[in-house]
């Protein structure tokens, strides 16, 4: 299998992404916020806003709050000339699942509980589940864009709680985290906030040297009862200059769910990740 083979089958397999599209820099969508330093530039200029910043973050977390799950009954993209489809369902913290499928049945199932995060893909050989306790995350060398937490954190439902406010022209709030990824390296996470809609409209990751990495952007939304949800998502992993698109249906909001429906998959191959290091 070559180089770019691989890494669409790694890709696929861990983000159960909704398309996967070759492109060169010239053609890959372009992120609202690519030079994190027009950011650091406006620090000085935000100190006067901090009590303003915080009371339209405020707002956010309210309606953010009332959320408690969401659910997607199809997510559907074309790979190859294949249509897939997958099935989300997040229910805060810590529940989550996704399952892809084609026409040749289960491609891939992701998810989490209160204990474990898993995956398993059969594109992979010898279809084992990976999976791990939440404590061991830093064990397992999972590349950021590989965070579990991360494919709920772009769904926009999460309140927002720690880091830096500060305003990003008259269109966006940005939240700035500082944090460490796998690999023990320093990372930077933004989030946008669509002051228009208050909702949020990009998260983005920079490496320690304020490159970016990676960038997720809500192009569509869903408006229901005075929120906006995810329509489509476009994803850019630079690293590897990959583009995908989830093409999401109507949400449904605040469904109970089984604990059943986020019991890890019973699967003898068993591996877990902080005892395997992803290449």
């Amino acid at each position: 299998m070559i180089k770019n083979d691989y890494l669409i089958l790694i890709f696929f397999s861990f983000l159960i992404c909704a398309s996967f599209l070759y492109k060169k820099n010239t053609q890959i969508h372009k992120p609202e916020l690519l030079d994190i330093s027009k950011l650091n530039q406006k620090i000085s200029d935000n100190i006067n806003n901090i009590d303003f910043n915080k009371d339209l973050i405020t707002s956010y977390n309210i309606k953010k709050n009332n959320i408690n799950s969401i659910y997607y009954e199809n997510i559907s993209s074309t790979i190859n000339g294949i249509n897939i489809n997958s099935e989300l369902i997040y229910e805060k913290p810590l529940n989550f699942r996704m399952i892809s499928k084609s026409i040749f049945g289960i491609e891939t199932d992701v998810g989490s509980n209160d204990n474990f995060f898993w995956f398993w893909s059969k594109r992979i050989e010898n279809k084992p589940l990976y999976y791990s306790d939440h404590k061991n995350l830093k064990k397992t060398y999972l590349r950021t864009i590989f965070n579990p937490s991360w494919m709920s954190e772009i769904l926009g439902i999460n309140e927002i709680t720690s880091g830096k406010l500060l305003s990003y022209n008259t269109n966006y709030l940005a939240n700035i985290q500082e944090d460490v990824n796998n690999t023990g390296r320093k990372i930077i996470k933004v989030k946008l906030i669509d002051l228009h809609k208050n909702a949020l409209f990009g998260s983005y990751i920079y490496n320690m040297y304020d490159e970016i990495m990676i960038s997720a952007e809500i192009v569509e939304y869903h408006l229901i009862e005075d929120n906006y949800y995810p329509k489509k998502i476009v994803i850019n992993w630079f690293e590897e200059n990959i583009q995908m698109n989830w093409n999401m249906s109507i949400p449904k909001i605040n469904q109970k769910f089984n604990k059943n429906n986020f019991l890890i998959p019973n699967i003898k191959n068993k591996i877990d990740l902080k005892d395997y290091k992803l290449r």
